[in-house]
C-alpha cells in the first residue's frame, strides 16, 4: 500500500503514460454508433483500445463531460458497472480536479464468468486555460481486500477530452484492461472492442441531461 503522499506521484506517472498512448500508431477496427473504434498492442498480451467520439456545438461542456466520467458511480452511462464506492478523498477542489481511491465493481454479463472488481486511483485534471481535461483510473494496491463473489482486475483507463474548432468537444477513451482469473488472453482481446462504446451510453446520456 502506498503512502498517502505518493498517490500524486502514481497519479501523474499514469498521466503521461496516457499522454504517450494517444500517439500510439493506433489501427482502425470499426465504426459503431457514431464511435471511431481503434486498437493497438504495444507486445504485450492484452490489447489498448481506443474509442474517439464527437459532442456537437451547444450539447454540452467539457467541465459537465468530466464531472459525469469522475464521479465514482457511472451506472448512468456504463450498464456493466454495479457501483462505485470512493474510498479515501486525497484531493479536491472546485475546478473538477480531484484525486481519489475508488472501489469499482462490474458485472461481467455472463453467468458463466465471475464479476470483477478494481481498486484505482481516480483522478481528474480539468485545465481552464486550454478547456480541456483528463480523467483516469489506474488499478493501484491501496489494502483493500477482494470482495467475495468478484475477481480483481487490473485496468488502466482514460477519457481525455478537448474542445474543437467549431466550439463542440472530441473525447477519446482508452483503456487497457486484463480481468485475470481463467478468461483466455484470445477473448479478452475479442470482447475489448465492446469497451470503446461506453462513449456512446456515454453520448445518450448527456443528450437526454
Amino acid at each position: 500500500m502506498a503512502a498517502v503522499e505518493s498517490w500524486d506521484t502514481v497519479a501523474h506517472k499514469a498521466h503521461e503514460d496516457i499522454k504517450v498512448a494517444m500517439n500510439f500508431k493506433w489501427k482502425k477496427v470499426g465504426e459503431e454508433q457514431g464511435v471511431s473504434i481503434y486498437s493497438y498492442n504495444d507486445g504485450s498480451s492484452i490489447n489498448y483500445m481506443r474509442g474517439q467520439v464527437k459532442f456537437e456545438p451547444g450539447l454540452t461542456t467539457t467541465r459537465k463531460i468530466l464531472d459525469i466520467v469522475s464521479g465514482s458511480d457511472a451506472k448512468d452511462y456504463d450498464p456493466s458497472r454495479i457501483e462505485g464506492i470512493v474510498k479515501q478523498e486525497i484531493s479536491k477542489d472546485d475546478n473538477g480536479n480531484c484525486l481519489e481511491i475508488v472501489h469499482l465493481k462490474y458485472n461481467s454479463g455472463s453467468r458463466f464468468v465471475s464479476n470483477r472488481d478494481f481498486v484505482c486511483i481516480n483522478y481528474a485534471v480539468m485545465n481552464t486555460a486550454e478547456n480541456s481535461a483528463v480523467s483516469l483510473a489506474k488499478s493501484v494496491d491501496a489494502g483493500i481486500p477482494p470482495e467475495p463473489g468478484f475477481v480483481r482486475g487490473e485496468t488502466l483507463g482514460a477519457f481525455i477530452i478537448a474542445p474543437t474548432p467549431d466550439g463542440g468537444q472530441e473525447v477519446n477513451y482508452i483503456v487497457q484492461l486484463d480481468p485475470k482469473g481463467w478468461v483466455p488472453t484470445y477473448l479478452v482481446n475479442a470482447v475489448s472492442r465492446d469497451q470503446p462504446m461506453v462513449l456512446a451510453t456515454l453520448k445518450a446520456f448527456i443528450s437526454k441531461h
